[in-house]
């Protein structure tokens, strides 16, 4: 759920093109010159097709000089601003930006930096806008910059000083312990460049780098700076308590920074797992539903003291006895095995189960989520705090076929087969493939021809060879393993097979494929 508060007219946002970066400064400075970055701009907010504005964004682009951008779609309605007429007004106004990320409400407090009107559609006008955080005013105007023995810290505060954003340092350069932490250059002088790029090249220099942090508060707040290198700092506050931002280093070559890839991580896990779900064969709907409490040894401060309720209405596997293996009861487990919501979901997908899952009872994921958004949100542990664009550089590295960027409401499902998401599979958890069980009796025409039948195949009395229960495969019976014992059962039904003089396998007259002994 995409919202827009804070603005001067009301705005409701239609799609989110994001791309959050750090101060990932190629050295050369002549990439970061301001008119270049202007061009930039223009390029974003005239492209006609979706495939350039990624190509726009993408982190790992020369052009983008580090500033975080959002291209947001947006539609105004007339009367707030007649349709074609001049947009200067809205230029440099503020803009709040939230979403919902599994781990609750996040917000970025930003200014719109440029927009235009693509399409106006019935009473509403179509608008393209970008928006920026604060930094965007450091990189408006050249200067000649000039550093005399100044330390990164002081540097990078008398540049932002103007800007009302506080800069947090966690980059261990005061600590004295850490050796060439506190270089200073004799003096380091850039022509002609704006401050941002400035601030980035020093940075990139030392080998640090800088993020920002948006204060996650409905009003709109300035948002802090913080420089930090890839082993941030222990203390309460600064970076390892922020929640859900994670370090990794990318090493790069020699023309470039080290760049710090922050990405999302989920951290909820609830003290308890309900899984319920109806039984679809009898006309009263009795509801299926196991219980999984999660018991941990260390108390977690993370750990919710909400239940999970996972509900899917009449989505897996018609059933006609609760005393089948219950999918419930393998979905709670699974859960409990894997310790995380999102896996219990991911076996969802896989048996093609309803599109819409109820979380209910948990805090903020009460809202109606695609799974597909569920399981793409959690395993997104790629470069970008958002979880809505993927760089290319990051999707290389891990092997992941999410093509980069793509709007998450237009992720293609993830399924078993995408290479990331086999491991979330294990065999034991796995349901029978069929909903096809021992206890059925013999008047559940499954086949809608002639009663199903079983025959437990690995009992001595009746032996069977690999040929044989191929044949048998062939002729459309169903091999499932269940779960808890590995019996191999096969139901035939003597309507499906293409020879219509009863089962292949059938007591009453020798096998085809037995060989004399067995006879």
């Amino acid at each position: 759920m995409l919202r827009l508060t804070n603005t001067i007219v009301p705005m409701h946002a239609d799609r989110l093109y994001a791309s959050e970066g750090n101060t990932q400064a190629a050295y050369a400075s002549a990439k970061q010159e301001l008119k270049q970055h202007k061009n930039w701009l223009q390029n974003l907010i005239r492209t006609t097709n979706e495939a350039g504005l990624l190509a726009l964004l993408n982190a790992n682009n020369n052009q983008q000089h580090g500033i975080d951008t959002y291209v947001l779609h947006i539609y105004i309605h007339e009367r707030h601003h007649p349709p074609f007429m001049s947009l200067d007004a809205f230029v440099g106004s503020s803009l709040t930006l939230s979403f919902d990320t599994p781990s609750g409400h996040a917000y970025r407090h930003l200014y719109i930096t440029a927009l235009c009107q693509l399409d106006h559609d019935g009473s509403y006008g179509y608008y393209r806008l970008i928006a920026q955080p604060a930094t965007y005013r450091l990189h408006q105007h050249l200067r000649s910059q000039i550093d005399t023995d100044l330390s990164v810290q002081t540097m990078v505060t008398e540049r932002v000083a103007m800007q009302e954003i506080d800069v947090i340092d966690d980059s261990g350069t005061d600590s004295s312990s850490e050796k060439n932490a506190s270089w200073t250059p004799a003096r380091m002088t850039q022509w002609q460049s704006s401050d941002w790029s400035h601030i980035c090249e020093r940075l990139s220099r030392q080998g640090l780098t800088a993020y920002l942090r948006h204060a996650q508060t409905e009003e709109h707040a300035p948002p802090t700076l913080i420089i930090t290198s890839a082993h941030p700092s222990d203390e309460d506050g600064i970076s390892q308590s922020i929640g859900s931002v994670r370090y990794q280093q990318v090493l790069h070559d020699r023309a470039h920074a080290p760049i710090l890839a922050l990405s999302e991580q989920v951290i909820t896990q609830p003290s308890t797992v309900t899984v319920q779900r109806f039984n679809s064969a009898s006309v009263a709907h009795p509801v299926q539903s196991a219980n999984m409490a999660i018991s941990d040894s260390e108390a977690d401060s993370q750990t919710n003291t909400s239940t999970l309720t996972i509900d899917t209405p009449a989505a897996f596997a018609p059933v006609t006895d609760t005393e089948t293996i219950d999918d419930a009861t393998i979905m709670a487990n699974s859960h409990h095995s894997r310790y995380s919501v999102y896996h219990a979901l991911a076996h969802c997908t896989d048996l093609n189960v309803a599109d819409t899952f109820t979380l209910v009872g948990h805090n903020h994921l009460n809202q109606h989520y695609r799974a597909t958004h569920i399981v793409h949100l959690a395993r997104n542990s790629l470069a970008h705090v958002t979880g809505l664009t993927i760089s290319r550089r990051h999707q290389q590295r891990h092997a992941s076929d999410l093509k980069a960027g793509t709007h998450l409401t237009q992720l293609r499902l993830i399924t078993a087969d995408t290479p990331w998401v086999g491991a979330l599979y294990s065999r034991q958890a796995l349901p029978p493939m069929t909903g096809l069980t021992d206890s059925q009796s013999d008047t559940d025409s499954r086949n809608h021809m002639t009663p199903t039948r079983h025959y437990l195949l690995d009992s001595p009395a009746q032996s069977i060879n690999r040929l044989e229960a191929q044949a048998g495969s062939n002729y459309g019976s169903h091999f499932t393993h269940r779960a808890d014992d590995q019996t191999l059962m096969q139901a035939i039904g003597d309507g499906e097979h293409l020879i219509n003089i009863g089962s292949l396998l059938s007591s009453t007259r020798p096998s085809l494929f037995a060989t004399d002994n067995e006879q």
